[in-house]
């Protein structure tokens, strides 16, 4: 529960560290600016004494703000969980496609008929699997506009593709979400 208290300003990002946070009970405890927190008898309720029990605390707020950081080091929110699933999906894409164009093609600003075609059809088969135009933009490193014009005739009902093959027999269905 402390951890989860301390952690409260650094989810809206108000603050990077839980020791920035001028209102954080934290500070108070730690300064012992004013008694408006008991923090003796927290200290005394986490370790049986106050000596053990700060130990304690000074541990939790640790932990917490080494939690704070791996997390935001490896930045999990779910969209960024979908961006990534996404763009593993685009390697796969390439790889049954013989790697050509290559995922620096996509990614560049190559005009070509095959780069073009490859990242439609992508487009569209992530469209079409529920991504939003946004995600499937950030994952070719393509304006979300020119996602929307390759997808809006698409129903993400449709089928774009036979069951597993195109017509060239390379396997294109992405996983689903």
């Amino acid at each position: 529960m402390i951890q989860y208290i301390a952690r409260n300003p650094i989810k809206p990002n108000l603050v990077q560290k839980i020791t920035d946070y001028r209102w954080s009970a934290h500070l108070e405890i730690v300064a012992r600016k004013q008694e408006n927190v008991c923090s003796n008898r927290l200290f005394e309720l986490l370790g049986g004494n106050i000596e053990k029990g700060k130990s304690i605390y000074f541990k939790l707020i640790q932990e917490a703000q080494q939690n704070v950081e791996q997390n935001s080091a490896r930045n999990i929110s779910p969209s960024n969980r979908r961006i990534d699933a996404l763009e593993s999906q685009l390697v796969s894409f390439l790889a049954s496609q013989n790697n050509k164009p290559s995922l620096q093609q996509i990614r560049s600003d190559a005009r070509d008929q095959v780069v073009a075609e490859s990242r439609r059809t992508f487009a569209r088969i992530a469209f079409a699997q529920g991504y939003k135009t946004s995600e499937i933009a950030k994952a070719l490193n393509v304006s979300e506009r020119s996602v929307h014009g390759w997808c809006k005739m698409i129903n993400s009902t449709d089928i774009l593709v036979p069951a597993d093959k195109t017509e060239q027999g390379i396997e294109v269905r992405l996983d689903p979400l």
